[in-house]
């Protein structure tokens, strides 16, 4: 099927996009090479997986202010890289990023990775992110196929493809190379960012700006009427949903905290003890019988703190948060064996009690916590 399909001339295109292309802070470019810094387009997409450009900008900015280069990326402690990105989500991305830069910077420069399948081989980075690096730095003719490519190339062929389907991304691939084979005189970089901003500004997933499109004389979709309904959508998976109650345990002004495990969902944050279900009277009562072992002397101050429920891409999670103040005892109880002591409580996002700290307010500002909590922490 795709060695029949053929895309257009790319000429209108890259007319529209010199003068609609926005000013972001990614897209500087060397007046020497005329070509992007690698390491710079590296960290904007990473970034921009999943996330739009106008949440990515603050971020992007503080992080090459703080990383301007490869070398000083790969000596960052995982707690402060992890801190930088707090908020933006999907913290695999980041501890990917330390990884690979540790890896790269190990290398001799000119044993660095320079093309896309050399790229493929670092962790965190995709078909996508390879050949978004190598095309926009290196001018290699490699495709770049997000969700927004994706989209125009579904809409401007008018084909049943599904969004997220390796098959339909492929397919999309085959044709992009033999565009760039056919118009050699347009740089692959510029192409693929072309079409890029083409699906962020005017081929948009429910409302597309056909009329101000400059494939729009050349759209099969378009022609159909079927635009708007394009790619198809996957089929849907339910959400199960995780009802738990983070406790917020202080003592002395700080704060029990417990770091997640290095891998997994919101790997190497730092949370509470989540408490499995929601807190009642006959819960909070055993809850304490529990702690009192190991509290002498100690009253128990309970104060909700409300609830929220926050949406993964693949779960949710409803939450119910409550603070216990252990106050009246002189001696803070050791985090480890206070957790332990809760473990018939906690749920399976729980971390293991022996990654249990006491933190105060200044040393957990400098910690990443999952936004799901972030509410919670500022009521303390």
């Amino acid at each position: 099927m795709t060695s029949t399909l053929r895309l257009p001339d790319p000429g209108p295109l890259l007319d529209w996009f010199a003068g609609a292309a926005r000013d972001l802070p990614w897209r500087t470019v060397d007046p020497l090479t005329g070509r992007r810094d690698p390491y710079r387009v590296w960290i904007s997409e990473i970034m921009l997986q999943q996330t739009r450009a106008a949440a990515v900008i603050p971020y992007y900015e503080r992080f090459l202010e703080r990383y301007p280069d490869l070398d000083s990326l790969a000596a960052a402690p995982e707690d402060e890289v992890l801190k930088l990105w707090e908020g933006l989500g999907y913290y695999s991305r980041a501890r990917n990023l330390l990884a690979a830069a540790r890896r790269v910077a190990a290398l001799p420069a000119d044993a660095r990775p320079r093309t896309a399948a050399s790229l493929r081989g670092l962790p965190g980075i995709g078909p996508y992110t390879a050949g978004a690096i190598a095309s926009l730095s290196y001018d290699e003719a490699a495709p770049a196929v997000d969700g927004n490519v994706l989209r125009v190339l579904c809409r401007l062929l008018d084909q049943d493809w599904q969004r997220g389907d390796s098959a339909a991304r492929r397919h999309a691939e085959t044709l992009l190379a033999a565009w760039y084979a056919a118009y050699p005189a347009a740089s692959p970089g510029r192409l693929n960012e072309a079409l890029i901003e083409l699906g962020a500004r005017l081929c948009l997933p429910r409302r597309p700006f056909c009329g101000d499109c400059p494939f729009a004389a050349a759209c099969a979709a378009r022609r159909s009427g079927r635009a708007p309904g394009l790619p198809l959508p996957p089929a849907r998976r339910p959400r199960p949903l995780e009802l738990m109650a983070p406790l917020f345990l202080l003592h002395g002004g700080a704060l029990l905290c417990l770091r997640r495990p290095p891998a997994g969902l919101l790997g190497g944050l730092w949370q509470v003890p989540f408490v499995d279900g929601l807190l009642h009277p006959g819960r909070r009562a055993a809850i304490e019988a529990a702690l009192e072992p190991h509290c002498a002397d100690a009253r128990f101050i309970w104060q909700p703190l409300g609830s929220h429920r926050h949406v993964f891409s693949h779960l949710e999670w409803e939450l119910g948060a409550e603070s216990l103040t252990i106050s009246g005892s002189s001696a803070s109880p050791d985090p480890a064996v206070l957790t332990a002591s809760l473990e018939a409580f906690l749920s399976t996002q729980s971390p293991p009690p022996d990654t249990a700290l006491w933190l105060t307010a200044a040393e957990r500002h400098e910690l990443a916590f999952p936004a799901a909590l972030h509410g919670f922490l500022a009521r303390l």
